[in-house]
């Protein structure tokens, strides 16, 4: 029992180990791109600074470009390096499943994938553009200024936020694999998620109501989807 918990623990130690070397290669790289990553962050800003896109960033302190360019490399490496730490957590667990158990496992991990696909992309393509239509235009006599620590930390702020809260499908799976809840229970807490949502929902997104009801939406198709794969493929 001792030598499998040591044999245990020198694989997590191996596994945390390559993906910190393997983040801190992406920090490098993603801090010798960072120009072309504020140019691909800083879209959304396109159509409504068309005249001196250029210049509208501001920043008040001399370090302030210099730990906006660390904070920026460390939170891409983070985003680029989640399919890698699925990939690990599934071989570190894989060895300890039944077939019949890796069956589930692996599509499981293949969703929160997907899921983190999913949420990146209606972020960049649907909120983005709408927190910065708001914010833009609900002052109108004073001309924006905006510092790019605050917008960075914004950007990836909505970005991790909306990816985390689209993984809660895949603890709903794995509680119903372990026993915890079912599709009575789901069934019987639907209004009670449904507001859970909403209210979620309206605390990660920009406040503007089509967003937050985009992204509630969304989670509560994700919900309902989940019960009916809980339902055929879980159900005991």
């Amino acid at each position: 029992m001792k030598k499998t918990v040591i044999k245990l623990l020198n694989e997590l130690r191996y596994y945390i180990i390559m993906w910190l070397f393997i983040y801190v290669i992406l920090f490098i790289f993603c801090f010798c791109f960072r120009e072309k990553i504020y140019n691909f962050i800083t879209i959304p800003l396109k159509n409504y600074f068309i005249n001196d896109y250029k210049n509208i960033f501001v920043y008040t302190s001399i370090f302030e470009t210099f730990t906006t360019d660390i904070s920026l490399s460390l939170y891409c490496s983070f985003i680029i390096s989640f399919p890698i730490i699925l990939f690990f957590v599934y071989k570190f667990i894989s060895k300890s499943l039944y077939k019949s158990e890796k069956k589930i496992v692996l599509p499981i991990f293949i969703l929160s994938f997907c899921l983190f696909i999913l949420s990146m992309f209606i972020t960049y393509s649907f909120l983005l553009p709408r927190m910065v239509k708001f914010f833009v235009s609900f002052s109108t006599i004073a001309k924006p200024m905006l510092k790019i620590s605050e917008y960075v930390f914004s950007f990836f702020y909505l970005i991790i936020s909306i990816s985390i809260t689209f993984q809660f499908p895949i603890i709903l799976i794995i509680l119903s694999k372990f026993g915890f809840i079912d599709n009575d229970f789901l069934d019987n807490h639907r209004k009670i998620a449904i507001v859970f949502i909403f209210t979620i929902s309206a605390i990660i997104t920009p406040p503007d109501v089509f967003s937050q009801i985009l992204v509630a939406i969304f989670l509560i198709l994700i919900y309902e989807i989940t019960n009916v794969f809980i339902k055929k493929f879980l159900k005991n």
